[in-house]
């Protein structure tokens, strides 16, 4: 079923192997996606046998042979195994009368499972990224659909990103969501740079906060900040950490000041391996639009696939809430 990595021992960061891609039909795309990417990685429940195996098989038919990383199981947990793991909750989560109900109660053991899992995630990225590894990293939980030609699909993301950074200056992302969803209603007119991907999609660079952390590439710069920030003394939803690092949270102002960048902030660092990629795109869809510069409080830089490029099978709320499932 594929390499599942244990992330029980609080003082080592999981090591995460195989990532490699299937063969099949599309072997040359499925080929070059595999040299583009670090790896790709599931987090998925050791309980749930069944979805994992039915995870893996649309994995493999998308093209891809992931490794699994073992989720913290929400049901498993308290508060004595957080204080022997080193984690702390963030404890003005709740706010009484918050216009979002979710945000008047407290979390759910399942949701800080759910965070654990994808700390973990990005720490053993960042421990890759240490070790000279520049490529990103595939994230998603297990309850992903991909579309038919993901791999093809894919490429086209990780073109357009080449491009937007090589040829107008954009600024090289640390994450990209592939699933995603505004956390409040856009106003009219508003809108973000808008680049190419294929006939059918677009790259939004820095767009407004956004929830969903089901499915993204997290870039090794964008893994070092996550590994830097201090969500190991502050877990609060994933969906909500990575908006407030992007864009500022557009629902809690608290958040914004306990993420905010550090002091010592300086401007993104080059992606020195667009020209290459870009060089690989070929003729793709052309653009003639203005990238404004990043500002500084743009320290952790989203962009985001419109539409999106994968979708979720949803589980209803009280098997969400009570599993380390989102």
């Amino acid at each position: 079923e594929g390499e599942v990595e244990m992330a029980s021992a609080p003082s080592q960061v999981p090591r995460l192997e195989s990532g490699g891609m299937a063969s099949g039909d599309g072997v040359g795309v499925e080929a070059r996606m595999a040299s583009a990417l670090d790896r790709a990685v599931v987090i998925s429940l050791a309980r749930r046998p069944a979805k994992r195996a039915s995870m893996l098989g649309r994995a493999r038919a998308a093209g891809l042979q992931p490794a699994v990383f073992e989720a913290v199981d929400g049901s498993a947990i308290d508060t004595e195994w957080l204080r022997a793991h080193g984690y702390v909750v963030y404890d003005g989560w709740r706010i009484k009368g918050h216009p979002s109900r979710f945000m008047q109660r407290g979390l759910k053991w399942g949701e800080i499972g759910c965070a654990i899992s994808h700390l973990r995630v990005w720490e053993a990225a960042a421990a890759r990224a240490d070790c000279g590894e520049r490529r990103p990293t595939l994230v998603l939980e297990d309850d992903i659909l991909f579309p038919a030609g993901f791999a093809s699909k894919l490429m086209h993301v990780l073109d357009a990103i080449a491009r937007a950074t090589a040829e107008h200056g954009a600024t090289p992302p640390d994450l990209v969501y592939l699933l995603s969803k505004p956390i409040v209603a856009r106003k009219p007119g508003e809108a973000s740079p808008q680049f190419p991907v294929d006939e059918e999609r677009q790259l939004e660079l820095n767009p407004p906060a956004l929830w969903k952390a089901g499915a993204y590439l997290l870039y090794p710069a964008g893994a070092r900040k996550l590994a830097q920030t201090p969500y190991r003394a502050n877990l609060v939803p994933t969906d909500d950490l990575l908006p407030t690092l992007a864009a500022g949270h557009p629902l809690r102002a608290d958040l914004d000041a306990l993420f905010a960048p550090p002091p010592d902030y300086g401007a993104p660092a080059a992606d020195t391996g667009a020209e290459r990629r870009v060089q690989e795109a070929g003729s793709m869809p052309k653009f003639a639009g203005h990238i404004p510069p990043v500002t500084r409080s743009q320290w952790f830089i989203a962009y985001a696939v419109t539409p999106n490029l994968l979708t979720e099978c949803r589980l209803n709320m009280s098997d969400t809430e009570n599993s380390a499932e989102m």
